[in-house]
């Protein structure tokens, strides 16, 4: 054992001392996330007769807003009024079904490969970025561009809201902030934990309450995109009456998602859980309990409001943001060894546990995608059961 662990960290070394070793390991990682979470590629090939993919081809065709008519209103499909970026991206690149998903699968590799540069960056260690790497890339999260096939670009989202904290022009951190709100309203909940990463990023863990925090350019362009399109979407609402059905949305449902509470937030982090709750530990020792406090608050309101809809782990997964955030924490207050040791086991839990994820309105609610093996067997044994 002792000789394969030996072996395995040596090719791990070797590799990331190469000249391409982020786009190397990006590869390596999205193949092996495409092996054990297979997309359905055959739906997006007849996304012509889905609900959902067909109210997009119409927003894409619309001369502005669509309001979604003849469709269920506890669907996907009718709570796509304010889900504007995906169909003007698709308008604008003259894009059918097949041609989003297929900039989606692009856009996917490249949120892997971003992640890792942002970590390598924020630490300056290789390693470091790899593990995180390898933890990302096996989390809903990081599969989203790839196994989302029914429309819901909540994969668009995540990278849209990681970008906002990825780029330090204020005026890039406004876009993509604001382009991500308009994508899934859901985006607000990443966008708290954005702001949160600029306070930190920019004053530090007390400096979060005097004026040079809240004036700071990125915290204040993560606010004002919010402010916008709450302003924006509100007059769109009075004024011109477009809406989303409430139907499916709402607190009544947490009651029957809470019978799924435990397994349902595991699912939004997986091992990342670990640098998350290592981070309220530095936070506590270091004595910094007002950040520690309002992050708390962020966390729980964010992962309490995920039971409040049908589709649980895609609303919880807004909290990845929360995992830079530990990082930026760790990387203030401990050695490079320590980081490792932290993100090797979160790495190794996220490698080990199955893509699961959880949406109450389909029957089974706990579901896994399946991986090459599984496809292979069912092959296997529906060609000899004949």
């Amino acid at each position: 054992m002792a000789t394969i662990v030996d072996t395995f960290t040596g090719a791990c070394v070797r590799l990331l001392q190469t000249r391409y070793w982020k786009a190397i390991l990006t590869a390596l990682l999205v193949s092996f996330s495409l092996f054990f979470a297979v997309p359905r590629f055959n739906y997006v090939l007849n996304a012509s007769a889905d609900m959902g993919w067909q109210v997009v081809m119409q927003q894409r065709d619309a001369s502005f807003l669509y309001q979604p008519t003849g469709v269920p209103p506890t669907s996907q499909a009718a709570k796509k009024t304010f889900r504007m970026t995906v169909p003007l991206v698709a308008k604008v690149l003259r894009l059918n079904a097949l041609g989003i998903y297929g900039l989606q699968f692009l856009l996917g590799i490249l949120f892997v490969y971003l992640v890792i540069d942002f970590v390598q960056t924020e630490t300056g260690d290789r390693m470091t970025a790899a593990l995180f790497g390898i933890a990302f890339a096996t989390l809903y999260v990081g599969r989203a561009c790839f196994t989302d096939v029914y429309s819901r670009f909540e994969g668009w989202c995540y990278l849209l809201l990681f970008l906002s904290v990825y780029f330090r022009r204020w005026y890039l951190v406004f876009l993509f902030t604001f382009l991500a709100c308009w994508t899934d309203e859901r985006a607000l909940i990443g966008a708290a934990f954005a702001a949160l990463w600029w306070l930190f990023r920019e004053n530090g863990p007390d400096g979060m309450f005097n004026f040079k925090a809240v004036a700071s350019k990125r915290y204040a362009a993560v606010v004002a995109a919010v402010l916008m399109y709450v302003a924006m979407r509100y007059v769109l609402q009075t004024r011109l009456g477009y809406y989303t059905p409430t139907a499916g949305v709402g607190f009544k449902y947490i009651l029957y998602g809470f019978r799924y509470f435990n397994f349902g937030t595991w699912t939004f982090l997986e091992g990342l859980w670990i640098p998350v709750l290592y981070k309220f530990y530095l936070l506590l020792k270091h004595r910094h309990r007002a950040f520690f406090t309002v992050n708390l608050l962020v966390l729980a309101v964010a992962v309490v409001s995920s039971f409040v809809v049908f589709d649980i782990t895609k609303s919880g997964s807004y909290v990845f943001a929360d995992a830079l955030l530990a990082l930026a924490v760790m990387a203030r207050y401990c050695e490079p060894a320590r980081i490792r040791t932290v993100l090797g086991y979160a790495a190794l839990v996220c490698f080990l546990f199955p893509p699961y994820f959880i949406i109450l309105d389909i029957n089974p609610y706990i579901l896994q995608q399946e991986s090459v093996p599984v496809i292979i067997s069912k092959l296997i044994v529906k060609r000899y059961s004949l």
